[in-house]
């Protein structure tokens, strides 16, 4: 279970689906949806209300980094193990970049 509050401490919205730490959070460039990156080999979009959307599998390693693409239409997951992968909202994985020296 992860929770997003306020600046003032207020709880706003409770997210549960992860089975493990969650490593990193992006907003949407719209702001309607997050995406969250997770030890437990997934990463995860949601509305802001706390519903989720997708999830996105296959990862071999923990996901370290999520981010959205500035027309909001894929996210880039980066994982431990040294690699990346853009993945379309829509049509699913659309690259796996490798090559990465360092986490």
């Amino acid at each position: 279970m992860r929770k997003w509050w306020s600046l003032d401490g207020r709880l706003l919205r409770t997210f549960q689906g992860h089975q493990d730490s969650v490593y990193s959070v992006a907003f949407a460039p719209d702001g309607k949806s997050i995406v969250t990156g997770s030890g437990d080999k997934t990463a995860k979009l949601w509305n802001l209300d706390g519903r989720l959307l997708q999830t996105f599998q296959g990862n071999q390693d923990f996901v370290y980094s999520v981010a959205f693409a500035p027309d909001g239409k894929s996210v880039v997951t980066g994982r431990g193990d040294k690699t990346a992968r853009l993945r379309s909202l829509v049509g699913g994985l659309c690259q796996t970049f490798q090559g990465q020296t360092e986490l």
